[in-house]
């Protein structure tokens, strides 16, 4: 079964190794869904992969642009 979600640290690793704070401000300006289950802060898998979605379309229309 495939995690619904991935604790702060893995997020990290996921995104390529971003800092913790780059993972709670991509939080704040709402590009990363937390949830708290149990004491637990997670990142929704569903929001991550959203978010590389995001950055792979916004590469591929600045290599368009060059």
């Amino acid at each position: 079964m495939k995690p619904m979600g991935l604790k702060i640290d893995d997020t990290r690793k996921a995104l390529g190794g971003v800092s913790r704070a780059t993972v709670y401000r991509m939080v704040r300006k709402h590009e990363l869904d937390l949830i708290r289950i149990g004491g637990r802060s997670l990142i929704t898998m569903q929001s991550i992969e959203a978010r590389v979605d995001q950055a792979v379309a916004e590469a591929a229309l600045q290599r368009a642009a060059a």
